[in-house]
């Protein structure tokens, strides 16, 4: 982040990386997957700042992304193309980077 901009809205939420998994129940009761979506940009403190960016430029707003060892790149392009000043980027090479499952099965999540 600029540090010259005062920043105006700032989370201490969190950024994770979310995975999305969908199964299905066999007639013997088995469980298989059916789709799964990964590297989904998630987290509370994200969609917050995100929000907060629809009013304030992007050196105005800010939240702290802990980088893991497993980054994605492509996530980061995302993320800077809602403007690089409101990422502040902290590098945590010895953990992986937080991640959630989301997981339906059947009509029921955390099934």
């Amino acid at each position: 982040m600029e540090s010259a901009a005062q920043v105006a809205c700032a989370t201490l939420g969190l950024f994770i990386l979310d995975r999305f998994e969908w199964r299905t129940l066999g007639d013997d009761g088995s469980v298989q997957s059916t789709k799964r979506e990964d590297d989904i940009i998630g987290g509370g403190g994200t969609y917050a700042i995100l929000g907060a960016r629809m009013w304030l430029p992007a050196q105005r707003v800010g939240i702290v992304v802990d980088r893991g060892s497993d980054w994605p790149d492509k996530v980061e392009q995302e993320l800077k193309a809602y403007g690089e000043d409101m990422w502040e980027f902290r590098d945590k090479p010895e953990e992986p980077t937080t991640r959630a499952l989301n997981l339906y099965t059947g009509e029921h999540r955390g099934a």
